[in-house]
């Protein structure tokens, strides 16, 4: 298996169920791992300039929840890695819950096509 990852990239993105968290928008961080079937000999190319542009694109339209954020992300990987196993974490920092919170996260994980080239 070949896996790529981006961890703790942070977007600021307009997520939330408040009328006032889609005007001043939360500071988000991501984490998302992307592992296919690869052979040593000859890796495949998983281009991670690609993955964090799907991760800007996930956040270019304000949404209520972080769970529409990872379904966006899960689903853009899968059309282009249809057998990838997808690892994705969001984390909304300091929601305003009251209290300190350091993160509210929403993560989600495919199981690809599992089999090991070798």
């Amino acid at each position: 298996m070949l896996t790529v990852s981006l961890h703790k990239v942070r977007l600021h993105a307009s997520v939330g169920l408040y009328p006032q968290e889609i005007k001043t928008g939360n500071e988000l961080e991501f984490d998302v791992s992307v592992s296919i079937p690869a052979e040593i000999g000859s890796l495949p190319l998983i281009n991670y300039e690609w993955l964090y542009s799907v991760l800007q694109s996930s956040v270019a339209t304000p949404v209520s929840l972080l769970e529409n954020i990872v379904q966006h992300i899960i689903m853009a990987v899968q059309t282009t890695y249809p057998d990838a196993a997808i690892t994705v974490s969001v984390r909304k920092l300091h929601p305003p819950m009251g209290g300190h919170i350091e993160a509210a996260c929403v993560s989600y994980t495919t199981q690809g096509n599992t089999k090991t080239i070798l």
